[in-house]
C-alpha cells in the first residue's frame, strides 16, 4: 500500500428482509425468523381497482436479525471525497462577507439560510461572528446527505462539512457555535479539506 495518502469510503446497511420472509398479506412472518431468501425489493397489493387491475406497492424492510455474511472489498482510488462539491455545500463570499446556506438541517426540518459576517477578527483569540440575515423553511423531505449542514440543539453547534470560499476557491470544514440570545454564530473552527 505504501505511504501515500488514502481515503476509504464504506457503506454498511442493516440486513434487508427478503421476499420469502413475507406472509400472503406482505407482512413479515415473525421478528424471530431469518431474513429469508429472494428479492430485497418487496411487493404487496395496496388496492384492487373496479376493472380488476391491482395497485402494487414496492418497499424494502430493514431486518434486525440476520445470519447473512458480508464481504467488504476496499479499493484505493486516491480520490479526495471532498474534491467534488455537493449541492448542499455552503458558499462564502469573503469580499461581500456573506454566506449562502442552500439547505441546513434544524430539528429534522430543512431551511435555507443567509449569514452575514459582522466582524473581522484582529487577533488570533478573537472569534469571527456571523448574524442570521434571513432564514426560510423549505418544503422538502430530509435525505441522507453527508454534506448537509446540521444544527445540533443539544450543544448549539452548527457543522458545515463543505464551505467554499468563492474568492480563494478553498473548501473548508467549518464548526460554529449558535448564540440564541443574540441570534448570532461564532466561528469555532475552519479546516481546509483539500
Amino acid at each position: 500500500m505504501g505511504t501515500q495518502p488514502k481515503n476509504y469510503l464504506a457503506l454498511i446497511t442493516s440486513p434487508l428482509l427478503r421476499s420469502s420472509g413475507l406472509d400472503a398479506q406482505g407482512a413479515a412472518k415473525s421478528d424471530l425468523e431469518d431474513c429469508g431468501s429472494g428479492d430485497t425489493v418487496l411487493e404487496r397489493v395496496k388496492a384492487t381497482l373496479p376493472d380488476g387491475s391491482k395497485i402494487i406497492e414496492q418497499f424494502i424492510v430493514a431486518y434486525p436479525y440476520s445470519d447473512d455474511q458480508y464481504t467488504l472489498r476496499v479499493t484505493r482510488t486516491g480520490a479526495d471525497p471532498f474534491a467534488v462539491l455537493s449541492p448542499s455545500s455552503v458558499t462564502f463570499d469573503s469580499i461581500g462577507r456573506k454566506a449562502n446556506v442552500a439547505k441546513m438541517r434544524v430539528n429534522n426540518q430543512l431551511y435555507s439560510v443567509r449569514l452575514e459576517q459582522l466582524n473581522t477578527p484582529i487577533s488570533a483569540d478573537m472569534l469571527s461572528t456571523f448574524g442570521i440575515e434571513s432564514i426560510q423553511q423549505l418544503d422538502e423531505p430530509l435525505t441522507a446527505d453527508p454534506y448537509l449542514p446540521t444544527y445540533n440543539p443539544a450543544n448549539q453547534i452548527v457543522r458545515f462539512p463543505q464551505v467554499l470560499d468563492t474568492q480563494s476557491g478553498i473548501v473548508y470544514s467549518v464548526e460554529m457555535l449558535y448564540h440564541p440570545e443574540s441570534n448570532t454564530l461564532s466561528l469555532l473552527k475552519a479546516t481546509p479539506v483539500n
